[in-house]
């Protein structure tokens, strides 16, 4: 099925950017669209032919374009970059499987060793947390509302003996979702909420933790790759003190991983202002605010076919966690809090399509 949807005159440059970003995520039914840059529109293929699907888009679509033309965008800025490549990059390619191997699972504990180095450089506790985040954690964190389509949610089916014959009595194998129960957890999309939930309802001066963990993200289908996927690692830094500390160990930290990434590693790539993919006008402010006030950076790897990709995020959070997990200070005044963010699988992926898995070859053991 096909559809095509108009774009207001007024709708282009940067905005028409974020609208085209953000077309994936109107419904999992779209498989290919395409923008027409003749008649300023957007042909959309559909893979379900449901009656109410494309009425339900064409709604979607234009409230989309309502919220994108509302906001304000402040432009990007590169803050580091580096276009050199190593000279004995091999333009390795990896096989499509789902699992690592020995030799990747090798790389991916050399380079959480350096991870973890940074960030016994600055205090860091290290921690090992749970998958899960409890409905109590998510309440305070609110991931759950500002991207409700990222999370996973864990069911489960009662303890009774009659209930559990009926299932057994299932002739087709298939239990339906009836059957099934919230359990009020849910599978963590990222780390540092541990963290804040540890010290929540405390007063301390600073603090600093690192901690690693599978994370999972309900992602678009179409847009998963070596590079996105609904399971990843993930190690953290998290970090709460005043703004001064907070500020000054953010970019402490993001100057350690840019001269491991460019300097040990030999690798190219940038760092810049970023930004949440919020979808709705109210929270778009927040992505102005992010922009404006550099409260988020990204490093964007440079993989050897040219694809990029964030392998790092450096985050300062203002007092906004603190003041809901209720973290103070000594003044019973809201501390000041931030993480950095290491996507480990990126980091794999990155590293291997210029080196390859000769561990002779690596430019570190």
């Amino acid at each position: 099925m096909i559809e095509y949807f108009s774009i207001p005159k007024e709708l282009k440059g940067e905005k028409l950017n974020e609208l085209l970003k953000r077309l994936d995520y109107l419904t999992e039914s779209i498989c290919h669209f395409e923008y027409s840059p003749k008649d300023h529109s957007i042909m959309i293929e559909f893979t379900e032919e449901k009656e109410r699907g494309p009425i339900d888009l064409h709604h979607s679509f234009k409230i989309l374009v309502n919220e994108i033309q509302k906001a304000r965008f402040v432009k990007t800025r590169i803050l580091r970059e580096c276009n050199h490549r190593p000279a004995n990059m091999i333009n390795y390619k990896q096989e499509q499987r789902d699992y690592y191997n020995e030799t990747e699972i090798q790389l991916f504990e050399m380079l959480d060793k350096h991870f973890i180095s940074i960030a016994k450089k600055y205090g860091a506790i290290l921690r090992d947390y749970q998958i899960t985040y409890s409905y109590e954690n998510m309440i305070k964190n609110n991931y759950h509302m500002n991207f409700p389509q990222n999370i996973y949610s864990i069911f489960e089916i009662e303890h009774n003996y009659s209930f559990i014959e009926k299932i057994r009595a299932l002739e087709d194998g298939m239990i339906p979702d009836s059957f099934f129960r919230a359990s009020c957890f849910y599978l963590q999309p990222c780390i540092c909420y541990h963290c804040y939930e540890e010290l929540a309802d405390k007063r301390i001066e600073k603090q600093v933790f690192t901690a690693k963990g599978k994370c999972f993200r309900h992602e678009v289908s179409r847009r998963i790759n070596f590079l996105r996927k609904h399971e990843f690692l993930m190690r953290e830094i998290v970090f709460v003190g005043d703004q001064d500390f907070v500020i000054g160990l953010r970019d402490a930290l993001l100057e350690d991983v840019w001269v491991l990434y460019t300097k040990t590693l030999g690798l190219p790539g940038k760092v810049e202002t970023a930004m949440d993919p919020f979808f709705y006008y109210e929270d778009m402010r927040k992505q102005s605010f992010q922009l404006a006030w550099d409260s988020k950076y990204e490093l964007v790897g440079i993989a050897s076919d040219g694809k990029s990709s964030a392998l790092a995020s450096f985050n300062y959070c203002n007092q906004v966690l603190c003041k809901s997990y209720q973290i103070t200070n000594d003044l019973h005044e809201p501390l000041h809090s931030g993480c950095v963010a290491l996507g480990l699988d990126r980091w794999v992926e990155t590293f291997l399509s210029y080196y390859g898995e000769n561990t002779e070859k690596w430019p570190v053991k």
